[in-house]
């Protein structure tokens, strides 16, 4: 098939398609094309290595309309330097990635691939959309990702010890924009910075996300009870850096986790990541409703709601920092609410912080813990195992502590039980500046309609702001 360079010899390729839907139909794109794709087109891959789209060309691509599928190959593969637009398209793929985004294998440090997913339905058992761009000969530059106003679907993988993967995995981005989506059943977002300030900005806002799922298989259509894979999140930055001139932000999202339904760890992970002084990374009016352990009856879990986190060696240049997390709503997320538990300059303010933490059973979950906290969670200690701690593990330690500084909590409304039934609301094992976590409300035990009410205060905020959530179509 020659490259499709004009919307016309699209719509007359596209017609020969109707009917053959049992055949692969597999194209490849090498120049610049608008696709314009009549409802009975669909493509279809089932060989093991052939997408059911290959984009090769450093040109501009439009794809409207257009319908991908595949079995075992990602069902689009996207190498360029230019722009692809996906408008109302739909996206399906077995276990491998419905789409992959990278620059071509000659590209320099310095290109950028640029997708742009509008109005469209992504479904899939693995990694909806994958922008890892860095391979073993080094970065080939980096990947613009936009996705709005779109349906974003995680599908169980029916094999017995397989779980769904991520909505979006991907290493070193130079943009990201996820703004009014649904997105349902996936193992969320997961993006990994290797240490390097991002270009360009940050946002994931607006969207409608249920049950952050990393669930085992069962292989006939459920789940295996009690255990889950990989700890996921609805977010987790690692290793990020903003740059000095571009925002980072995570915003009026409504994320609802549902027991038995999914199985989260912290909703949203800031890992080793940081804003700047002047710009720090939001995280601010979020919804956030529900963090369950795999087994409910289990009294361990570590999930939670919102969380700084870092690694045991987390020194200042690469620590958590500058991370602002304010005016969130966090519900029954069981744990743990809200969390400081590694870096500098972190701060939490005018966030309502909830948790009556019933499972469906009535009773209060084992697990449920604590409302708001700033700890160092990252230090080594000791065990009957380990009863005297190295000398390095001390020099550690020492410098974690050292970088633990200029984290503070105000403004905050917390009313939290725990497993006992007693409230446990908020705790600062240490704090920035004298009396800078002194101004918080104790709401003791919430009611058990807290929840509800906090949800429908959150609504009536998002509409006197005039902030529409999610997709605006079905």
């Amino acid at each position: 098939m020659h490259p499709l360079h004009k919307a016309t010899l699209a719509v007359a390729s596209f017609w020969l398609l109707a009917g053959t839907a049992a055949a692969d139909t597999s194209r490849t794109i090498t120049a610049k094309a608008i696709w314009n794709c009549p409802a009975t087109a669909l493509f279809i891959s089932t060989d093991p290595v052939i997408p059911a789209l290959t984009v090769r060309t450093n040109e501009d691509v439009t794809l409207n309309n257009c319908k991908f599928t595949s079995t075992t190959a990602p069902a689009v593969l996207i190498e360029t330097t230019g722009t692809v637009t996906c408008n109302s398209c739909t996206i399906t793929s077995g276990r491998a990635p419905a789409i992959v985004v990278t620059t071509p294998p000659t590209a320099p440090s310095t290109a950028v691939a640029t997708l742009i997913v509008d109005k469209s339905r992504v479904s899939g058992k693995g990694v909806l959309i994958d922008i890892h761009n860095v391979f073993p000969n080094g970065s080939r530059g980096g990947v613009n990702l936009s996705v709005k106003n779109s349906y974003l679907t995680g599908l169980n993988p029916n094999v017995s010890g397989q779980a769904q993967d991520r909505f979006i995995s991907g290493t070193s981005p130079n943009a990201l924009v996820i703004s009014n989506n649904a997105i349902s059943n996936t193992a969320g977002i997961y993006i990994d910075g290797l240490g390097a300030a991002m270009p360009g900005p940050l946002s994931i806002t607006k969207n409608v996300v249920t049950n952050i799922n990393s669930r085992l298989s069962n292989g006939a259509n459920g789940y295996q009870p009690l255990r889950a894979a990989l700890p996921v999140q609805f977010v987790q930055l690692g290793n990020l850096k903003s740059s000095h001139n571009q925002s980072m932000e995570i915003s009026w999202n409504q994320i609802t986790n549902q027991p038995g339904q999914s199985s989260v760890e912290d909703n949203i992970n800031i890992y080793q990541s940081q804003g700047t002084a002047t710009l720090p990374l939001r995280i601010t009016n979020n919804f956030i409703r529900g963090a369950y352990p795999p087994d409910m009856n289990s009294g361990f879990y570590t999930g939670g709601g919102i969380n700084t986190d870092g690694p045991y060696h987390a020194l200042s240049p690469h620590s958590t920092a500058f991370v602002l997390i304010d005016g969130n709503h966090v519900v029954d997320t069981i744990n743990y609410g809200i969390s400081i538990s590694a870096g500098h300059h972190n701060q939490i303010t005018n966030n309502r912080v909830i948790g009556i933490n019933r499972l469906p059973s009535g009773n209060i979950s084992p697990a449920a813990n604590l409302g708001m906290s700033i700890w160092i969670a990252t230090l080594f200690t000791t065990s009957l195992e380990h009863p005297v701690l190295t000398s390095e593990e001390l020099a550690v330690n020492a410098a974690i502590t050292a970088d633990f500084t200029n984290n503070t909590a105000a403004g905050n409304y917390v009313a939290w039980v725990r497993a006992d039934g007693q409230p446990n609301t908020y705790w600062f094992q240490t704090c920035g500046a004298p009396g800078a976590c002194d101004v918080n409300t104790d709401g003791g035990v919430p009611a058990l309609t807290a929840g509800n009410a906090e949800l429908t205060l959150w609504n009536n905020k998002r509409t006197t702001a005039g902030v529409s959530i999610g997709p605006n179509w079905q």
